[in-house]
This record gives C-alpha cells, structure tokens and sequence, in this order.
C-alpha cells in the first residue's frame, strides 16, 4: 500500500508544494512512518490482538475495513428501499463520516499527536507545515481505505439501481467525506492543544474510545429498526434549517442533485465540496506553523519551575463512605484505593466503561413502548424486568474482574507488607468499592425506571435480584478470581485469568438466578421467602472470606 501511495503523491506534488511544504522531505517523512505503522497493532483491535499473539499486525487494520464493509453494506441496503437519494444516502454517508472519525480519534490520534520523531525532525530544518502535511498525508491515506471499505457494497448497489453516472458521483462523495473526516478531526486536535494538557487531551480520546463502542452496539441494533420507525413512503423531501449543519446530509443532498436533477439541493452540494477546501486552507495557513511548537511541548512536561501543590480532602465523600461500609483500618484503606485508581487509570476505564453499552440492546428489547406512558400499563402486566435487573449484573461481574489488573501490577507488594494475618480485607475492601461505585448507582437508576412502570409490586423483585447479584460478585471473587488480589496482575495474563470460571457464571449461574426468579413470581409468597433465604445466603459467602490466608495468594 505504500508505493501506490507515494506514487499518487508524486503525482500531486505540485499542490504539496504550493501549500508550502517540502515536498522531498515530506515523502520521506511519509515513507517512514509508513514502515514504522505496520509495526504498531490496532487500538480497536487490541483486546483481539491480545489473545493471538501470532497474529501480523499488520493485518489488524484490513480486519477492521473487512468488518466495518459487512455493517457498511447493511447501511447501504436503505439504497434501495428508498426512492428518494436525500434520505436514502444520509444513512451509509453518516455511518462512513462517524466510523472515520471515531477511528481517526481512536486508532490514529497517536499518529497526529506522535512525539517519538521529535528526537528526529524539531533540530533539523524541517517546517511545522511540511511536519503536519506529512502526518496528514500518512492518516489520510488509512482513512481513504477504510471509508471506500465502508462504501464498497453501497458503491456497488448505486451502480445497480442509479447507473455509472451516479456511482462516480457517490465514488467522489466519499472521498470528500474522508477529507472532511480528517481536517475536522485535525482542525479539533489542534485547537484542543491550545487549551488542554497533554494529559486532558489523552482524557479526551479515551471517553471518544469508549464513545466508538456504544455506537457501534447502539448502530447495530438500529439497523433492523430503523425502516420500521420511519414513515418514508409518505415521508416528503424537506430541507430543514438544520440539515445545514450536518456534513453527511451535504453529500446525500449532492446525490440527489445528481440523481434526481434538484435544483433545490445546489446549496447542500456546494457546502459539500467548498467546506473541506476551506478547512484545508485553514489548517495549513493558520494552524501548521503552530503545530510544531505544540507538538514539541507534548511529552516534555512543565520544564520545571514551581511544582503545583494539588491538596486533597481526607473527609471527602469517599473517606464517608468507606468509614461507614468497611470495619478496619485496611478495608477502609483498600476501599479508597480501588475506589481512585478506578477513576484515574485510563485504560482500565477503556476496559470496562463500554460494558455499559452491551446492555444498550434491552432498549430495543423493550421496543418503542419504553417511550411512550401510554404503552406503560401493558408492559406492567408482564415481568419483562426481571431480564433487565440480571443483565445488569454483567456490569458488576466485568468492573470486577478488570479491576485486578493493571500495569502498574508490580506494586502489588506492598499488600504483603500489611500487618495483618489475612488478606480478607484487602479482597472485601475492593469488592464493596466495585459494588458501591459502578453497579449500585446503576442499579438504582434501573429500579427508579421499573417502579415507575411496575409500581410497588417490584420492589421485593428488586432486593432479590440485587442481592443474587452480590452473591455472584462474591463467588466470582472467591473462586473465579482464583485469589488474585486488586490491581495485581499483568495485562498480560489476562489472556489466562479464569475464562472459564467467568463464563460458567455469567452463562450458568446468571440465567439460573433469573429464571430460577421469574418461576418464584408464580408461587404464593415465593419471592419475599426467597429474599430471607439469599440474605442468608450472602451472609455465609461473606463469612466465607475470613477464611482467607495469605498462603493462597502470590505476586
């Protein structure tokens, strides 16, 4: 892929070089990184990767176009059930720009944003401008490929339905789309960099990371209803104001100009193709000279000076809460501990934030009756609930296996330097902060929405299933852990860290709960007897963990 790139750019270096870049340099630039970027895996591909070491590197991106083409052609298919292109094309031409973005944001920022070569490029008489050519050069071309990917079965429906005429159109379209996905993404990195710190901006990608998850799990259950929401043989073409401001109706209103000869449309097809130019002119006339001076300062800290005093409250909320839910000293210290890593270590909020997304599709579970009050006192005759109260189990079940890694697992030390006869508390302590952090609030908001819709009649529902769930974080902890303690372990070896435990509970023991639950609701009092029988329960299991000696445990 890289010769047919630097071949194309030889073409074009007359526009390199009338934007002002140096040309030479630049395709040597570009060439590097070329070689350097078959080196790195996939962001999106890391969890994959992780569990086939053997796996080329390099074939982690074409795996990713391969897959994106499959939701691609699935967006293309609205081609053809709908007559009129403006809303017709919106759907795969919104699908590509989203997909570009969130793939520049989460897969490429680290090529925009690179600070390796600056050893390399800032003392040598190379601009700020031939520097972000290049690296815009180097993305570019890696979001052209993905975007035609994403294109290629709607491409081939155009030319089926609308002619080769129509299919050039939509070839073009989508390469202006690219482009606009890449000096929008461009133009909002570098004004991030003039307001943000390294270490926000860092923030920033990984919430656009996990944003990358929920979209796709919310999109693919949105394509099998979408036709079904949308009214569109009675539906009119109306440019509404707002249309103005989204790029992807641009292009669709460009189709149906092509297509269908609306006049109306010119203003929409002219934004479609003079906007990426504009942005274009911007970011190379008015951004890139800065651009080196802010990559430079990437990486390189404060420089020194005074050293910033950051004063934290010893009675804050979290000392509260954990004075009032642990019984000792170590608990109370552990419970804190697991409670601020959770909230500061990036990558473990890469790992488990998107597991709020898998519980996305009970919305559509539920259907479009969850939306409307009036559909509510149908819902109520049934126990459709109790699906959702065990499903949230998965978020406690996941924030606690994650949480016993982590790079920094070498300081697990220091656990073993506790003075304290059994590691009870330290595995107690993280367990209560799990639970009291991420399941419980979501937990609550789950039961405000069942209560409005069940009434008072689910509360007895609610306790039990929220203490089956407790239970289950404590056998989970106890034997599918395999007595790890918090944030102990390598990343490394999460490829070997009790699969099998974790999948008999989530696929034994969960759905067990839940059906064992629903036929309780047909017995007289079977539920609230139930309640009494798995306090008891938990009580043991708790119990359980006194029993804990430090011979059971290593580094």
């Amino acid at each position: 892929m890289s010769k047919a790139v630097l071949r194309i750019l030889d073409l074009m270096q007359g526009v390199f070089r009338w934007l002002g870049a140096d040309y030479d340099i630049l395709r040597t630039i570009v060439e590097v990184k070329f070689k350097m970027q078959n080196r790195r895996p996939m962001a999106s591909f890391s969890h994959y990767k992780s569990y086939n070491n053997d796996q080329d590197t390099n074939n982690s991106f074409w795996i990713m176009v391969g897959l994106l083409s499959i939701f691609g052609g699935l967006m293309g298919i609205s081609i053809f059930f709908i007559d009129k292109p403006y809303y017709a094309y919106a759907l795969p031409f919104g699908y590509i720009m989203i997909m570009s973005v969130l793939t520049l944001v989460t897969d490429f920022s680290s090529l925009l944003l690179d600070t390796t070569d600056n050893v390399v490029l800032l003392p040598r008489p190379v601009t700020g401008r031939t520097i972000l050519l290049a690296r815009l050069v180097h993305i570019s071309s890696y979001v052209l490929i993905l975007s035609y990917g994403i294109a290629l079965l709607p491409l081939i429906f155009t030319l089926f339905k609308y002619g080769i005429l129509a299919s050039l159109a939509f070839a073009l379209a989508v390469f202006v789309l690219a482009m606009l996905s890449v000096f929008f993404t461009s133009l909002l990195y570098m004004l991030l960099m003039q307001f943000t710190s390294e270490e926000r901006l860092k923030d920033i990608i990984s919430y656009f990371q996990i944003a990358f998850t929920l979209l796709v799990t919310v999109g693919y259950q949105m394509i099998s209803r979408i036709f079904d929401w949308l009214d569109l043989d009675t539906t009119a073409v109306v440019i509404r104001g707002w249309h103005y401001a989204l790029p992807p109706l641009w292009l669709s209103g460009w189709m149906q100009f092509v297509i269908k000869g609306a006049h109306n449309f010119w203003i929409l097809s002219l934004l479609a193709f003079v906007v990426p130019l504009l942005a274009m002119w911007i970011l190379i006339r008015y951004l890139a000279p800065q651009f080196t001076q802010k990559i430079a300062q990437l990486g390189v800290g404060d420089g020194g000076g005074s050293e910033k005093v950051v004063t934290q409250k010893r009675d804050g909320f979290v000392s509260r809460l954990a004075s009032l839910m642990t019984r000792s000293h170590l608990e109370k210290a552990i419970f804190e501990l697991s409670w601020k890593i959770t909230a500061r270590d990036r990558k473990f909020k890469m790992r488990t934030y998107p597991t709020f997304g898998s519980l996305i599709p009970l919305i559509f579970v539920f259907g479009k009756g969850i939306f409307d009050p009036q559909k509510w006192s149908e819902m109520a005759e049934g126990y459709l609930y109790l699906m959702l109260l065990y499903m949230a189990h998965i978020i406690a079940g996941t924030f606690q296996s994650q949480s016993h890694f982590s790079e920094d697992f070498k300081a697990a030390w220091v656990y073993f330097a506790t003075p304290t006869d059994s590691p009870r508390d330290v595995v107690v302590g993280n367990i209560k902060a799990i639970l009291l952090k991420f399941y419980t609030p979501f937990y609550l908001l789950l039961s405000t929405f069942v209560l409005t819709i069940w009434g008072i009649k689910a509360l007895d529902d609610l306790y039990l299933a929220f203490v089956a769930s407790v239970c289950l974080s404590m056998i989970e902890s106890k034997i599918g852990s395999q007595n790890r303690l918090p944030f102990s372990k390598s990343l490394a070896t999460m490829k070997e860290a009790g699969q099998t435990s974790q999948f008999v509970i989530f696929m034994l023991l969960l759905p067990i709960c839940g059906f064992g639950h629903w036929g309780l609701t047909f017995i007289p009092f079977g539920v609230p007897v139930a309640c009494v029988f798995a306090t008891f329960i938990a009580y043991v299991l708790y119990k359980q963990f006194d029993k804990l000696t430090w011979d059971s445990f290593d580094l």
